[in-house]
């Protein structure tokens, strides 16, 4: 038999739908995960925990350049990754205003790859999301 015989025949695809079963997949380690942004659980590593720190320290600094701010790291609340041709890093943390005290929640984007590493997002978490918010209203 070869594969033109009609029952050896693959269903045709399109490049769409290739590229959406390819998306579905993806290797993390030696186990397979849904693509898409996933939650890195804790308890983390020690050198996992310095990784997220230093990269949402290396946000703040930007933010407070840009925004002409004066906001001090003080933790790391969450952390999601996205395997692309590297890691895309999701850090919520928390950041400490140095001339008012008030502790702001911020959202950072970080892109880890091989040769380059990014800050390509940095904001504070908008305030309908900061987990204070009514939910009433």
């Amino acid at each position: 038999m070869t594969m033109n015989d009609e029952d050896d025949e693959l269903p045709d695809m399109t490049m769409n739908d290739e590229d959406d079963e390819l998306k579905k997949w993806l290797c993390m380690g030696d186990r397979l995960k849904r693509a898409g942004i996933e939650p890195i659980s804790e308890p983390w590593s020690d050198s996992r925990k310095k990784r997220f720190g230093d990269y949402s320290k290396e946000a703040i600094e930007k933010y407070n350049t840009e925004q002409k701010k004066n906001f001090k790291f003080k933790e790391v609340v969450k952390a999601n990754a996205k395997v692309v041709q590297g890691v895309d890093y999701y850090i919520t943390f928390k950041a400490e205003d140095a001339s008012t005290g008030v502790i702001q929640t911020f959202q950072t984007l970080v892109y880890d790859g091989i040769k380059e590493r990014e800050i390509t997002l940095i904001r504070i978490k908008p305030i309908s999301k900061q987990g204070n918010e009514d939910p009433t209203i």
